[in-house]
């Protein structure tokens, strides 16, 4: 499964969501967000390390 296809079918998803639940949607996508933040942060903080 590429993981283009899996994007678009979780962003049709979302859209969907937010016309039907759109509470519910809207704390599923700060949940991606706040994941994807601690990720970069992490990435990041990797970085800045030494080796």
């Amino acid at each position: 499964m590429c993981p283009y296809c899996v994007g678009q079918w979780v962003a049709g998803g979302m859209a969907l969501g937010q016309v039907a639940a759109p509470r519910t949607t809207r704390f599923v996508a700060a949940t991606f967000a706040a994941y994807a933040l601690a990720d970069a942060l992490q990435m990041a903080h990797a970085e800045a390390m030494p080796s």
